[in-house]
């Protein structure tokens, strides 16, 4: 591994730089560091391209953190919340549960693997409902909800340890019925 790496700039990095390709103006120097000896290789330093673009990057956020849940098997826990937004989008934003995770845009019984928060542009602070699925196995569950959208950086929503409890199930001897 290399410890350290010097970056200069030849062109293009001042904060009011021009729109435009600023090739080779990106300079690695000076590798140092780590847990490599120098002297064992020969390092050649490449040059690369600078790109400054006038064009909003899309940025996707969340406000808040879903709380741990805990359920029965069987039935579906008692949904948790956090709010999703985004700028500069140029389309929805696509929310994934994890495995044995439910979503829904809604607190009702329109509970999904995947929802979409339609929109571009700027999209409104909007919350996403999460629960354990019915059919969760039992022992404790946890994930990451993921957030996409074209051209952003995908984001990831760590859930809380969820536990799924076993169910009871009784099997009684109904007895010998004679006539």
């Amino acid at each position: 591994t290399i410890g350290t790496v010097t970056i200069t700039y030849t062109d293009g990095a001042a904060s009011n730089a021009t729109v435009g390709v600023y090739t080779n103006a990106v300079v690695p120097s000076n590798a140092t560091g780590g847990s490599f000896t120098l002297s064992n290789y020969s390092i050649t330093y490449m040059a690369g391209n600078l790109t400054v673009s006038d064009q909003p990057v899309p940025a996707i956020s969340t406000n808040g953190a879903p709380a741990s849940m805990s359920t029965t098997y069987g039935t579906a826990s008692t949904p948790t919340s956090f709010g999703v937004a985004g700028s500069n989008m140029v389309e929805g934003i696509l929310v994934s549960a994890p495995s044995g995770y439910e979503v829904s845009l809604t607190n009702n019984s329109a509970f999904a693997t995947n929802v979409l928060i339609e929109g571009s542009g700027a999209i409104d602070a909007t919350t996403i409902y999460i629960r354990i699925a019915t059919n969760a196995p039992a022992g404790t569950l946890n994930g990451l909800v993921s957030l996409t959208s074209s051209n952003a950086t995908p984001l990831n929503v760590p859930l809380l340890v969820s536990t799924v409890a076993v169910k009871t199930l009784t099997i009684s001897n109904p007895g010998v019925v004679t006539k």
